[in-house]
């Protein structure tokens, strides 16, 4: 998404944030960029949602056309070390 599209294509959305939340956004993004810095990690998360909702659908179909005794537990094993924890703090 285009950074300067961000402003004028933008909707004010009201939500509630827990305070400590929003202290640490507030000690750690700098004012004029905090809109930004939300509007990145929704992005992010909604990426890692929706490739998480792929992978999902795709281990449902490998299984359904498999024998499931045979599930490339390795691999996928693999697959999670390689995201250096990414899976982890996801589900937090």
């Amino acid at each position: 998404m285009d950074p300067d599209n961000r402003q004028r294509d933008g909707q004010v959305v009201k939500i509630t944030l827990p305070q400590s939340l929003v202290q640490r956004l507030q000690k750690c993004v700098h004012p004029e960029n905090q809109s930004r810095f939300i509007v990145d990690a929704i992005e992010q998360r909604l990426s890692f949602e929706e490739q998480f909702a792929a992978l999902e659908e795709t281990a449902a179909t490998w299984m359904q056309t498999n024998d499931q005794d045979n599930l490339p537990e390795d691999e996928f094993t693999n697959w999670l070390n390689e995201t250096d924890g990414y899976w982890s703090q996801a589900q937090q």
